[in-house]
């Protein structure tokens, strides 16, 4: 006999290309927006989920030299999430995310159903470090007609595959893409022999640091308080 714990983690790969497309809204708060006045300039990522799962054995024992008795397993979903960069009908910048398939989509409706309960719990756009959600939208059948496809064909490639209606989209708030995991990748340019005397220098990374880290608690005691576990 066995039992299996589940886990899912995220992981991030980046790809680049060109097209535009359509979305506007109406109404405050989070909208529902419709393909008509959105730019879609460019793929900057693809996200996938691993499910992964501990594994216990009956009396607790299991043999490690047995490949048929793994204490851990770990799964990859392959790409979930397609992240665009785009422009509203405004000029602004933001950030799209397009979900594949059903587990990715039932990803993205709790995802914004916690946004929806963020903002009715503070009575508008929460004050938390987290991402912007300006409203989402659903892929119709505009999407899978011959001239929408050569359009995004001609202007992504073969390598990226147009989208299907039915689809989720989550309007963001553009950001940059970067992580507080990256920060320690991120190279910075020597400072020569008065960069071992300048105190400041370190001071500033490692206020930071602590800013970051401070920041993401806050975050993730808001959230919590929230009622989003």
């Amino acid at each position: 006999a066995w039992h299996q714990y589940t886990f899912s983690s995220m992981h991030l790969h980046t790809a680049t290309a060109l097209l535009y497309l359509a979305f506007l809204s109406g109404g405050d708060g989070l909208r529902v927006f419709r393909p008509s006045s959105i730019t879609i300039r460019r793929q900057v990522g693809q996200l996938g989920f691993a499910t992964e799962t501990e594994w216990q054995y009956a009396g607790g024992k299991r043999n490690p030299l047995d490949p048929s008795q793994p204490s851990r397993t770990v799964e990859a979903s392959g790409a979930s999430v397609r992240l665009f960069e785009a422009r509203l009908a405004d000029g602004s910048r933001s950030l799209l995310k397009e979900f594949l398939g059903a587990e990715a989509r039932a990803i993205g409706d709790r995802e914004l159903a916690v946004y929806r309960h963020l903002e009715e719990e503070a009575g508008g756009a929460p004050d938390l470090s987290v991402g912007t959600l300006c409203g989402h939208m659903i892929s119709d059948e505009a999407f899978e007609t011959r001239g929408f496809r050569e359009a995004w064909e001609a202007s992504f490639g073969l390598a990226v595959p147009p989208p299907a209606a039915g689809r989720l989209w989550l309007i963001f708030r553009w950001v940059p893409l970067r992580t507080i995991g990256g920060f320690a990748r991120v190279e910075q340019p020597p400072a020569g022999l008065a960069g071992l005397f300048d105190w400041g220098a370190a001071q500033a990374r490692r206020e930071w640091v602590r800013t970051a880290s401070r920041e993401s608690l806050r975050a993730l005691a808001a959230l919590h308080a929230a009622g989003v576990a």
